[in-house]
C-alpha cells in the first residue's frame, strides 16, 4: 500500500510544525481560548500520534488478513478449473456451465470487462470532397 505525501501523517508533521512554532514564541504565545493553549495543543497532539500508532497498526493487521486469505483461496484455483472442466465434459445444461464459469471467475480473481467501443474519428477531407 502507498503512503502519499498527504494525509493523516502529513497533518499530524503539520500540527508538529505549529505546536513548535507555538513554543518558540514562548511566554508572548498566551491566547485567552483554553482549547488553543500550549498544553492543550501538546495534548492533542499526542492524541494524534497515538491514532495515527493504532492506524498503521491496524492496517498492518489488515494486510496480513488479505494475504493470509488470498493464500488460502489459491488452491482452490486449480481444483475449480478442473471442476469447470469435467462439467464441460458430461454436457451439462448450458445454464449450469455458465454459474459455474462465473463461480470460477470469481474465485479466481477475473473481472469480466466490458467490450471495448471503437470510437471513429473523422477523417481529415480530401480535395474532392471540400469542393
Amino acid at each position: 500500500m502507498k503512503t502519499p505525501d498527504s494525509g493523516f501523517a502529513k497533518n499530524v508533521a503539520n500540527f508538529e510544525n505549529i505546536i513548535s512554532r507555538v513554543q518558540a514564541l514562548g511566554a508572548s504565545y498566551n491566547p485567552s481560548r483554553e482549547a488553543i493553549q500550549l498544553a492543550n495543543l501538546t495534548d492533542k497532539l499526542n492524541l494524534a500520534r497515538l491514532a495515527l500508532s493504532n492506524l498503521h497498526e491496524q492496517m498492518a493487521q489488515q494486510k496480513n488478513a488479505i494475504h493470509a486469505r488470498s493464500a488460502a483461496f489459491e488452491p482452490l484455483k486449480k481444483l475449480n478449473t478442473r471442476l469447470l472442466s469435467a462439467a464441460k465434459a458430461i454436457n451439462i445444461m448450458p445454464q449450469q456451465i455458465e454459474n459455474l464459469s462465473s463461480l470460477n471467475r470469481k474465485v479466481q480473481g477475473v473481472k469480466l470487462s466490458k467490450p471495448k467501443t471503437v470510437v471513429e474519428t473523422e477523417k481529415p477531407a480530401t480535395d474532392e470532397e471540400k469542393r
